[in-house]
């Protein structure tokens, strides 16, 4: 099929002080197996190289599919989504995060769910999620609540309850053009400036009457964790107070969304009761410091390889010191070896005396023989307490005594 017949498709990246991550963004945007799409890039004031980076890499495309945008100021996190937004003319479309990237088939693979599909009116993916746990992880993460074969009537909480679940990463998901512009963005203002924490309620929620909410199960994304992210600017710059009374206005929003939604009586009432239970969730508790708690787990994961570093020195020495002690052992054998040929040949000597002279006896052959006997016990007695420093694990402890 001709590139011209298939639906055009938008893929907005709204960017600000990029310049480390979103020339793999637009790359993989790029890349996509699809080929009617455009990529509009919005830059929010950046003080960096990023709107030199974009526009290089759109002037190196022949196919002209990459159109970059300056504000001239810095509008906010927000304000620079909705541009990108605004400035799309795909009939599809889709948010990319300036230091995420997609798989080669993410569109195609969206774009055929959604045409067959025309309930749908979002479709996103599993993704994996980079740097979370420590530089250079990967954790590969899927939305199950909202899979495609779970019933739409139990996937739709997932976009009323507090707080936030995981299923709302679906926000980067593909849209439905005509009914993403429907959406006011009505998020929080605190101290004169849009938040973007919580603010996918903002988008979801109202979505919820347009149509179903899907993610496919398979990893077609990439999503970078970073601790100086919008998101986790507002968590570290508003006051207890602030993300309490934010977090109210947003159980509101879900109330009067519940209220209005275009759904059957029945599953509706389900809603409302559902948004009103939010009120008494995580009320007075302050949200989770994500950058605190990922921090202290990497002190621990520190703490842990350090441990076991220590471990295995300590084991490599007792490597060495059983090495050393059991090379004991076998030399002890030998002379135990030595020792009982010997005891043998004088035994047949004495037979052979006995039967020329069985009355008289040779004393120093017997005073030989008492030294031969108490030689073996010394030998055996010591081979009996290496055995012992073996099997009691005191090895180490001797060894460094001894030293």
């Amino acid at each position: 099929m001709p590139a011209t017949d298939l639906p055009l498709v938008t893929i907005g990246i709204p960017v600000f002080n990029g310049e480390g991550h979103v020339a793999e963004a637009i790359t993989s945007a790029l890349r996509q197996d699809y080929p009617n799409l455009e990529i509009v890039v919005s830059d929010n004031e950046s003080t960096d190289n990023t709107l030199e980076k974009c526009r290089a890499i759109a002037s190196a495309d022949a196919r002209n599919r990459v159109r970059v945008f300056a504000n001239g100021e810095n509008v906010g996190a927000v304000a620079n989504f909705r541009l990108t937004l605004e400035r799309a003319s795909g009939k599809y479309f889709t948010w990319l995060a300036h230091d995420d990237a997609l798989a080669a088939d993410y569109i195609s693979r969206t774009v055929q769910y959604l045409e067959e599909h025309p309930d749908v009116v979002l479709c996103g993916s599993g993704f994996r999620a980079l740097d979370y746990w420590e530089p250079g992880s990967e954790s590969p993460t899927t939305l199950d609540k909202i899979s495609p074969d779970r019933p739409w009537r139990q996937s739709r909480k997932e976009f009323f309850r507090w707080p936030q679940p995981l299923s709302q990463m679906v926000i980067y998901g593909l849209y439905r053009r005509d009914a993403l512009s429907r959406i006011s963005f009505d998020c929080a203002v605190v101290r004169g400036r849009s938040r973007v924490l919580d603010c996918e309620y903002s988008i979801l929620t109202p979505l919820a009457s347009f149509g179903r909410i899907v993610a496919l199960p398979e990893l077609l994304r990439d999503y970078r964790y970073r601790v100086r992210s919008s998101f986790h600017r507002d968590q570290a710059d508003l006051t207890a107070w602030e993300k309490f009374t934010l977090g109210l206005q947003k159980k509101a929003f879900i109330l009067r969304s519940a209220l209005t939604l275009v759904a059957p009586i029945g599953e509706r009432a389900e809603l409302v009761m559902l948004s009103i239970a939010n009120f008494f969730r995580a009320n007075f508790r302050r949200p989770v410091d994500y950058a605190v708690t990922l921090a202290e787990y990497r002190s621990e994961m520190s703490m842990l390889y350090r441990t076991c570093e220590q471990r295995m020195d300590e084991i490599r020495k007792l490597e060495t010191v059983c090495h050393d002690r059991l090379e004991l052992i076998r030399q002890l054998e030998a002379i135990c070896q030595e020792r009982l040929e010997l005891i043998q040949q004088l035994h047949n000597r004495c037979r052979e005396q006995e039967q020329v002279a069985p009355i008289t006896v040779d004393h120093r052959l017997a005073r030989l023989w008492r030294k031969v006997l108490s030689s073996i016990r010394r030998l055996l007695t010591a081979r009996g307490r290496v055995e012992s420093e073996l099997l009691s694990g005191n090895i180490l402890s001797h060894k460094k005594s001894r030293a």
